[in-house]
């Protein structure tokens, strides 16, 4: 079986039509697809080649908009290893840079249960689950639900905190909850990063929601000075049974040598790719 039937197979079996009706208190649940690329489609000058951007419905490369991001975890990385994600975050608008800082809980789901996953998430955070965005999560290694919570970061501009200053707005801005769900680990916070990325528009036939396609500069490795390329493909869905159909339609129109099989998620890769920075080495 070729990787684009497996693929499609895949697609189908995760947006099975048995999913269920969402109930009322289910219904602000999102959904995103994300399709991770090969790196070795990625130029030299950190952008998809042409024919991939061109089959993506990308107009122009040159309306790349800048994004920097790096992780905050401990030493041994265990918010991590407990499904937490801290991250801090700039992004270019059309008139400004947002700036926030990102507390998100991933749940695995097995198979299509992600009500199971829900179940644990409202144990988990009790009443305050509704301060949160619940989101489905559809990748190449399955499904995941997501509980995030975006606070602004301080500051202005593009660039991020220093390795001595980034856990500081950290701490400040999480709230009450999560700082009781983090508990001690959030006063032992080290920065992985930052990398620098950049983000396209597109749009293929098939797909009415716009996608986002993503190039992110990283380490090869954590002792390495070379570089390497993320790239992903994704997009947001008002629900599963949209997502379904539009994620075979995007499966469709790339080339089966494109999809990056492995499906580590681009978290994940930063983790292993970045040792938490020297703060005697901060410039800032």
């Amino acid at each position: 079986m070729n990787p684009t039937t497996v693929l499609l197979a895949l697609a189908m079996s995760l947006f099975a039509a048995k999913l269920p009706s969402l109930a009322a208190d289910e219904s602000s649940i999102s959904d995103e697809v994300k399709i991770p690329l090969k790196s070795s489609l990625v130029g030299k000058d950190g952008s998809l080649n042409e024919n991939v951007l061109q089959k993506l419905g990308v107009e122009d490369k040159k309306k790349a908009k800048a994004r920097q991001m790096q992780f905050l975890d401990t030493v041994d990385q265990k918010l991590f290893r407990r499904g937490w994600i801290v991250r801090e975050r700039t992004k270019e608008k059309k008139l400004e840079i947002e700036r926030s800082t990102t507390f998100k809980r991933r749940y695995t789901v097995q198979g299509e249960a992600w009500r199971e996953a829900l179940a644990e998430a409202k144990k988990d955070f009790g009443n305050d689950l509704g301060k949160h965005e619940v989101q489905r999560e559809w990748g190449t290694r399955g499904l995941t639900l997501s509980v995030a919570l975006d606070t602004a970061l301080p500051g202005f501009g593009g660039d991020l905190p220093g390795c001595k200053d980034a856990p500081r707005p950290v701490a400040a801005s999480a709230p009450a909850h999560i700082k009781k769900m983090l508990n001690a680990d959030l006063s032992q916070l080290q920065v992985y990063g930052p990398v620098k990325g950049r983000r396209w528009k597109g749009q293929v036939p098939g797909v009415e929601d716009e996608l986002d396609v993503e190039v992110w500069t990283v380490r090869k490795a954590a002792d390495s000075v070379d570089v390497d390329y993320l790239a992903e493909v994704s997009f947001k869905a008002k629900d599963a049974e949209r997502a379904a159909v539009e994620r075979t339609h995007l499966l469709k129109a790339l080339n089966k040598d494109w999809v990056e099989l492995d499906g580590t998620s681009r978290t994940e890769q930063i983790f292993h790719r970045y040792k938490p920075c020297d703060p005697s080495l901060d410039s800032k």
